[in-house]
């Protein structure tokens, strides 16, 4: 009995080219078309860092002038969809750190509630927030807002906590990085699908040449 890669009568037999192509192309074709869809969204990774910090409630005394924030996040989205209202982070934001400290707390080092929402207003800032409902109005909360500029003009960051029964507290002119991720080309799971059509219709028009009876 021969097989493909067997000995028969002390002959090797090898797979011909066009057939180990065809093979090739249809494995390639199936693994670029089986992955997942980007065409339609970006993907950004995102780091800011501020310094500096004040009460926005216009009382003065409460001591907010050196706190440090630095946070991180990967966001994928559509980039034609212009506004978005609140909603779960779910699915969208990634790696989310946030890091307080503020020497006029006790400890400074501050704990919040976790991020759960996020919103995009259109005009280039998007917020993530522990509650939309409070959004930046945060007092006697261990909540925290970050707003992140960029998507329209210059990019920047803010952050508002407060946890005591100050007004909420704004961190001013923060940096912030975007960088963006290239997304799969649509095309390209289209053409490796085509490609193994290709490789599979050379294939069998030169197997179907090959055992065709002579005249």
């Amino acid at each position: 009995m021969i097989t493909k890669f067997g000995r028969s009568s002390g002959k090797l037999v090898f797979l011909d080219f066009s057939h180990a192509f065809a093979i090739s192309a249809i494995a390639l074709g199936a693994l670029i078309s089986n992955a997942p869809a980007s065409a339609a969204t970006v993907t950004d990774s995102i780091t800011f860092s501020i310094t500096g910090a004040s009460g926005i409630d216009g009382t003065t005394g409460h001591g907010y002038t050196n706190a440090s924030m630095t946070g991180s996040f990967d966001i994928t989205f559509d980039p034609t969809v212009q506004i978005l209202p609140s909603q779960s982070i779910s699915g969208v934001i990634n790696n989310l750190t946030v890091s307080v400290t503020d020497p006029y707390f006790n400890p400074p080092t501050l704990t919040f509630n976790p991020i759960l929402y996020y919103a995009f207003d259109g005009a280039g800032t998007l917020t993530l927030s522990s509650d939309p409902a409070l959004n930046k109005s945060l007092v006697n909360v261990p909540f925290i807002t970050v707003g992140i500029n960029g998507w329209a003009y210059g990019t920047g960051s803010a952050v508002w906590y407060s946890q005591d029964s100050f007004g909420d507290t704004l961190t001013g002119s923060g940096s912030a990085t975007i960088t963006s991720e290239t997304p799969l080309p649509g095309a390209l799971p289209l053409f490796g699908s085509g490609l193994g059509v290709m490789g599979l219709l050379g294939w069998r028009r030169k197997r179907k040449g090959a055992t065709r009876p002579a005249a």
